[in-house]
């Protein structure tokens, strides 16, 4: 099966974004945008202290106490939908749609769990998906971008029927 045949059977015909002109859909699937909260906890343990009397009801002392600090990362994630399109890859929330233009992106990676996009201002975004989902997605990717590398005409697709 060509590239082109291939590309033509993933073409999702309606989906839930719009598109402009030229565009074609050909992944759509649920992710979550995680944003990295950094939380910070510290345990007090009371540790051995030295106490010089001074008089029989006053003393001057020294205490000391142990301090344990933890560092987790924690995530705080927003449920949207994820397109890739052979122009962008669309994020689709309950109060806004943000488009990143693939020609901006500076680097998308992939993860167990999660796709990483490196936005043009080196900023990353993380969104977490099902491993089917993720492989989908990579699957798709690679598809997009052998055909992006052969300068593959897109406009002569014609979406298989479904």
């Amino acid at each position: 099966m060509s590239l082109k045949e291939q590309l033509e059977e993933i073409i999702i015909l309606e989906p839930d974004v719009d598109l402009k002109s030229g565009e074609w859909c050909f992944f759509e699937g649920k992710a979550e945008f995680g944003t990295p909260i950094e939380k910070v906890t510290t345990k007090k343990k009371p540790g051995i202290g030295v106490v010089v009397p001074v008089t029989k009801h006053l003393g001057l002392g020294i205490a000391r106490t142990k301090t344990k600090t933890k560092h987790k990362i924690v995530w705080d994630k927003t449920k949207c939908k994820l397109y890739l399109t052979n122009q962008r890859i669309i994020i689709k929330g309950k109060k806004n749609t943000v488009p990143f233009d693939l020609d901006d992106l500076n680097g998308i990676n992939l993860t167990d769990d999660m796709l990483i996009l490196t936005d043009a201002w080196w900023r990353e975004n993380h969104f977490f998906m099902s491993k089917r989902d993720l492989r989908r997605f990579q699957e798709t990717w690679a598809l997009a971008r052998e055909a992006s590398i052969q300068k593959l005409d897109l406009s002569t697709l014609e979406p298989a029927a479904q």
